[in-house]
């Protein structure tokens, strides 16, 4: 199984793999999708064409309400789950390594860290140059100049970006932290008003105003305004501005992290079922429970319904594993066990606090915590014990 991390959980030998796969990724040919005719020259670029190619499919087509494949919605969740599912198998193919997963930006985490005098958010893990790299350069069309995927002119590893519009042919990657219309990051309190919506969408299933709120709605930005997913679309700017945004690798990171999210408002609801139905009278095709999505529309593709359940799908989030010992005070001033392992899911919207608990284990030993996903998988804590 796949655990996603979160960048600020990554090791250096973590990092330099992701940036290794992506990387390689811009050596491979491009993967062939049936009745859909590609430009790109490389998978990665593949990826990119196929994101933006998803926002101009309009669903139905020709209607006025913007709503496309991807995006304006009820598929917007589904829809970015199958697309950073299949990059990550990309990745780890590349990668020879199944059990890789894509890593996860916490935005409203980070947000306490946005630091506007450090143009380069460097207080911001994902930032660093041993990961993404920096801002843009205002002086040089926003120009990112710094971490890996900089573009240096008489580099071959340099960063390309897949552009197709004939207005800006510039071929390097752009950032321009906070400096448009979303000044600042979401935060986590702006996630939680997300995650107690207990309706994942309505008709007239787009973007309409106040009276049709949902969560997915409301996540994806709409409702209020300028939210969530789309607003650190836009707080990043440059390049993770148009429909090939995913020219910037921060883009995967940003819909694994919505993924998540998601993910644990499924925990939180388990009641609550994805709407549209297929029998709802006024739903779009390719967006209904057991549509497929434009443009993976073959029979072996998944449904929207096959995408509902990530555990099935092979992967899980790192913070859905959060082990705790449960512990009694006996006599003698020792501590034992009522039971070996607690295993629970956060559906709490509060933030996190952290806690220190005392075992009686003398400095330098190990505390040692394991539980059992699966017949072949085991996820394990290990703490040293310290005076």
């Amino acid at each position: 199984m796949a655990i996603r991390k979160s960048v600020t959980n990554l090791t250096a030998a973590e990092k330099a793999q992701f940036i290794t796969g992506v990387k390689a990724l811009k050596k491979k040919p491009p993967f062939v999708l049936p009745g859909v005719t590609l430009t790109a020259t490389n998978m990665y670029d593949a990826f990119v064409e196929v994101h933006n190619m998803s926002m101009a499919t309009l669903t139905p087509p020709g209607n006025a309400t913007g709503r496309n494949a991807a995006h304006q919605g009820p598929a917007f969740l589904p829809w970015h789950r199958e697309f950073i599912l299949r990059f990550e198998r990309e990745l780890q193919i590349a990668l020879n390594d199944n059990n890789f997963g894509l890593p996860y930006w916490d935005w409203a985490a980070d947000s306490a860290l946005d630091d506007p005098a450090d143009s380069n958010r460097t207080a911001m893990a994902v930032w660093r140059d041993d990961l993404l790299g920096g801002n843009g350069d205002p002086a040089d069309g926003n120009h990112v100049k710094t971490g890996p995927f900089a573009h240096n002119p008489g580099d071959p590893e340099s960063w390309t970006i897949f552009d197709n519009n004939p207005a800006d042919r510039a071929p390097f990657l752009k950032r321009a932290f906070g400096r448009g219309s979303a000044p600042t990051l979401p935060t986590q309190n702006d996630v939680n008003a997300a995650l107690v919506i207990d309706i994942y969408d309505r008709s007239p299933w787009d973007r309409p105003g106040s009276g049709s709120n949902s969560f997915r709605n409301h996540f994806e930005g709409w409702n209020p305004p300028l939210g969530l997913h789309n607003r650190v679309h836009v707080w990043i700017g440059g390049s993770m501005s148009p429909g090939t945004s995913p020219n910037d690798p921060v883009f995967f990171l940003h819909h694994c992290n919505c993924d998540r999210i998601w993910a644990l408002w499924q925990i939180c609801h388990p009641n609550v079922p994805y709407a549209p139905a297929d029998n709802v009278a006024d739903a779009p095709a390719g967006h209904r429970l057991n549509d497929r999505m434009f443009p993976w529309t073959a029979a072996t593709d998944h449904r929207i319904s096959d995408l509902l359940d990530i555990t099935a799908l092979g992967f899980s989030y790192d913070d859905f594993h959060r082990r705790f010992v449960k512990l009694r005070r006996t006599t003698g001033n020792r501590f034992v066990s009522d039971a070996l392992i607690q295993v629970s899911t956060n559906c709490s919207t509060q933030n996190d606090t952290a806690v220190s608990i005392f075992l009686p284990a003398s400095p330098g030993g190990t505390i040692r915590a394991r539980h059992t996903v699966s017949a072949t998988e085991l996820l394990t804590d290990q703490v040293t014990v310290t005076a």
